[in-house]
C-alpha cells in the first residue's frame, strides 16, 4: 500500500480551514479579516506534513524499516525512494540510520517548487517497524514555493514520529492496526520575512477495516481540559490553536481528502470557527458513510450562529 496519499490527508483539514475563511469572508458578519491567516494555516500544515511524511514513507521502504525479502520488496524499495525534484542520499543508512533528501529548487512538483534539505534518522528502535521506534525528521532551510501564487515559506525545525504499535502502514493487514504519534516544533519564515514557531501534537491510527483502510486522527495535547493538535503564533503575532473535539475519520474508499466524520475548531484573537466534517448537502451528518462535504459555523455580531456548507 502506498502510504503517501494516506499521510497527506491530514492536509484536508488545513485546506478546509482556508476555504472556510474564504467562504465566510463573503459575509461581512463572518469571522473577520483573516483570509491571509487562514491561507497561512493551510500552507504551513500542508508543507510540513508533505515534507515530513515523504521522508517517513521513503524510510519505510528501506532495510531500516524491515528486511528486504523478495524481488517485489526490492522493486518497492526502488519505487519508494523516488521523490519528485529531489536526490536521496542513503550512504549513511547503515552506519547512522539516516536518509538525506535534497530538493533541487527548480523542478515543478504538483504545483510547487521545493529547495533545502530534510533528513530522516531512526533514533529509537532497531527497525522503524518496531514498537516504540522513533523517526526524527529535520528541516533545514526547506523552502516551498506555490507556483500559482509565488508564495514562498521556509521551514526549520523537527518532527518526531513514534511507532506506538509497531508495523508499517504500507503492509497493514487485518490483525495489525498501526498507531503513530507525531510531535514537532517548526520555525516558519513567511514571505514577508516574519518568523514564528508552530507546534504539532497528534496521533494517527490506521486499521484494515475490511479492506477499506481507515485513518483516525486525534489531537494529542490538553490545554484547559480541551484537546488540541496544532498551535503557535501566526504572522500577525496572534496566538492560535486548532482544537480536536472529536476524531477525524477518513476511509480509503471515500477518498483520502474527504473525511467522513470529525470536528475541528480554530481559535485565535477571540475568534472561533468550527468545522464539522462528513455532512450531506443539507449539513446533516452523513452517518459515517461517504459524505458531500463539511459545515462551517461561526458566531455573528448579533450573537446568532452563521453557517455555510462546502463540498469536498
Amino acid at each position: 500500500m502506498k502510504t503517501k496519499k494516506i499521510f497527506f490527508t491530514i492536509t484536508a483539514v488545513a485546506t478546509a480551514l482556508a476555504l472556510s475563511f474564504t467562504a465566510c469572508r463573503k459575509n461581512t458578519d463572518g469571522p473577520g479579516d483573516d483570509l491571509k491567516l487562514g491561507s497561512d494555516n493551510a500552507k504551513v500544515q500542508t508543507d510540513i506534513d508533505e515534507g515530513g511524511d515523504v521522508v517517513s514513507e521513503a524510510f519505510s521502504y528501506t532495510s531500516q524499516a524491515m528486511r528486504v525479502a523478495s524481488p517485489q520488496d526490492l522493486a518497492d524499495v526502488q519505487a519508494g525512494l523516488t521523490i519528485c525534484g529531489a536526490t536521496i542520499d542513503t550512504s549513511q543508512l547503515t552506519s547512522q540510520k539516516l536518509i538525506t533528501i535534497t530538493f533541487d529548487g527548480d523542478t515543478p512538483c504538483n504545483g510547487k517548487i521545493r529547495s533545502g534539505i530534510i533528513t530522516g534518522k531512526l533514533i529509537t528502535g532497531a527497525k522503524w517497524r518496531d514498537v516504540g521506534a522513533q523517526l526524527l525528521v529535520t528541516f533545514t532551510n526547506y523552502k516551498v514555493e506555490n507556483i500559482a501564487t509565488s508564495q514562498r515559506f521556509t521551514y526549520n525545525g523537527t518532527k518526531t514520529y513514534t511507532n506506538l504499535t509497531g508495523g508499517l502502514v504500507r503492509t497493514l493487514n487485518i490483525s495489525s492496526p498501526v498507531n503513530i504519534k507525531v510531535r514537532g516544533n517548526i520555525v516558519v519564515t513567511f514571505d514577508d520575512g516574519s518568523q514564528r514557531t508552530w507546534w504539532i501534537a497528534r496521533r494517527s491510527s490506521f486499521d484494515y477495516n475490511g479492506g477499506n483502510t481507515r485513518l483516525v486522527v486525534d489531537g494529542d495535547t490538553t490545554i484547559a481540559n480541551k484537546i488540541y493538535s496544532i498551535g503557535g503564533i501566526n504572522r500577525l503575532g496572534y496566538d492560535f490553536l486548532l482544537e480536536s473535539p472529536s476524531s477525524l475519520v477518513l476511509l480509503q474508499g471515500c477518498g483520502w481528502d474527504r473525511p467522513v466524520n470529525g470536528v475541528r475548531r480554530h481559535t485565535y484573537n477571540n475568534r472561533e470557527v468550527t468545522l464539522t466534517f462528513g455532512v450531506d448537502a443539507q449539513g446533516s451528518p452523513a452517518g459515517g458513510s461517504c459524505a458531500y462535504g463539511y459545515k462551517i459555523e461561526w458566531i455573528r455580531l448579533n450573537g446568532e450562529t452563521g453557517s455555510a456548507i462546502i463540498a469536498y
